[in-house]
């Protein structure tokens, strides 16, 4: 939230602006500041010792005073014509910082990069969010691996950000967490990753319904803001994700739980078929689909209707068909006995 003044027209029709350029600086007393903003058309001495000649330039831009006060952060910016009045006058807010930063294109060049990583920094995302500083340097060409100023006034930058319960620095990664009444926000995000759906967990040996589906890139995405990462593994196990660092050793699959996730309706079954190997051997053809994830008795009772009574690893094959279901159906080969 930003504070200031400003100076308010009734349902004017459009914003009337005049090109100016500031000659002189006059700096007031805050007192002084004060009666000269409630008494414009007074004479005033300040005005009288620092006039202006050439008032508009042959590029038609006026030249004006720029009248500041002690403690005051807005100022007043004059046209007097020759006169010891404020004939013309604008306020200006904020004039005091628009000074500051206008003394150098350098530090206004600055100032408008640690904004913008404050903003990045500051975004609700989750309980708390991970920050590589050596992206910070690549992203915005700020370092503040090893500039402690620079550093020091992204935090207090950070602290005027109601949002940001707290934060902590270790090495290159930097940890914001955020006030937990933002938690809400963060549950309205969409977990899901795109590029993984239910059909490649299910393929890939995991099949709980209340997990979704990750790959490394977007689950690192979200572990950094804050979300509980879980490796996931073939057989319905799962370990969570303590350290950044152990996404470099894991090449599966990861996951997010969530038992109210609202799964694509359009998601395709993932189906295998089970072809019993021995009367294939033989000449006939037995097997069936199998539409995963399947428990113990759906699995038992498939294999005694492709007549396999004792499975064993020699007894049955499976084949594992990456193709739209209505190609599978009508596909030569496997159909459904």
């Amino acid at each position: 939230m930003v504070e200031l003044k400003a100076v308010f027209k009734r349902k004017d029709t459009e914003i009337y602006t005049t090109d100016c350029v500031v000659d002189k600086v006059v700096r007031l007393s805050g007192a002084e500041f004060d009666s000269f903003s409630k008494d414009l058309m007074n004479d005033w001495d300040f005005i009288r010792g620092n006039r202006i000649e050439n008032v508009i330039d042959d590029k038609g831009r006026c030249h004006c005073l720029l009248v500041t006060g002690d403690g005051r952060r807005d100022g007043i910016l004059v046209n007097a014509e020759g006169s010891d009045y404020a004939r013309y006058s604008a306020f200006i807010p904020n004039a005091e910082d628009l000074l500051t930063v206008g003394q150098s294109p350098v530090l206004a060049d600055l100032n408008r990069k640690l904004t913008a990583i404050v903003d990045y920094i500051a975004e609700p995302t989750g309980q708390k969010y991970v920050i590589d500083l050596r992206g910070i340097d690549a992203e915005f060409g700020v370092d503040l691996m090893t500039g402690n100023t620079l550093r020091n006034t992204v935090l207090d930058m950070l602290g005027e950000k109601p949002k940001i319960k707290d934060w902590e620095l270790d090495k290159n990664e930097f940890t914001v967490y955020y006030d937990a009444s933002d938690l809400e926000k963060a549950a309205e995000v969409d977990l899901s990753d795109p590029a993984v759906t239910l059909t490649d967990m299910y393929a890939y040996g995991y099949s709980w319904d209340g997990m979704i589906p990750l790959g490394k890139e977007r689950a690192i995405e979200l572990f950094d803001k804050g979300f509980e990462v879980f490796r996931l593994y073939e057989n319905d196990a799962e370990g969570a994700v303590s350290l950044r660092i152990e996404f470099d050793s894991f090449d599966g699959l990861f996951g997010i739980e969530n038992p109210e996730w609202n799964k694509p309706e359009q998601e395709p079954p993932f189906q295998v078929f089970i072809l019993n190997r021995e009367k294939n051997d033989k000449g006939e053809l037995s097997g069936q689909w199998l539409t995963l994830p399947a428990d113990v008795d759906t699995l038992r009772e498939l294999f005694i209707r492709i007549g396999v009574d004792k499975p064993s690893e020699n007894a049955f094959t499976v084949t594992v068909i990456r193709m739209p279901m209505e190609e599978q159906l009508r596909h030569p080969r496997f159909r459904d006995y």
